[in-house]
């Protein structure tokens, strides 16, 4: 289960196009401006540019959260409050 994970995440970095709206590993979101071999440039809100590896991309913004991501959130949440 995790390296077809791996290999989905490998292959959506490798499709991504100018235009699509991204969540990077650190949270945040943006929209893709231009793309290089190993990076890509996203416009977040207010207009900046920021250039990050592509590895640092996580998902399609448009996607919907799966009951994994849901239960990580949730975990995420309770231990966050814990401290």
């Amino acid at each position: 289960p995790q390296n077809k994970k791996r290999k989905a995440a490998l292959a959506y970095r490798e499709n991504i196009q100018k235009g699509d709206k991204i969540v990077t590993i650190g949270g945040i979101h943006g929209k893709v401006d231009s793309l290089k071999d190993t990076t890509v440039v996203i416009v977040v809100e207010g207009g900046m540019k920021i250039e990050m590896e592509k590895s640092a991309v996580s998902m399609d913004a448009s996607m919907q959260m799966t009951e994994e991501s849901v239960k990580q959130a949730t975990w995420f949440s309770s231990f966050s409050s814990w401290h």
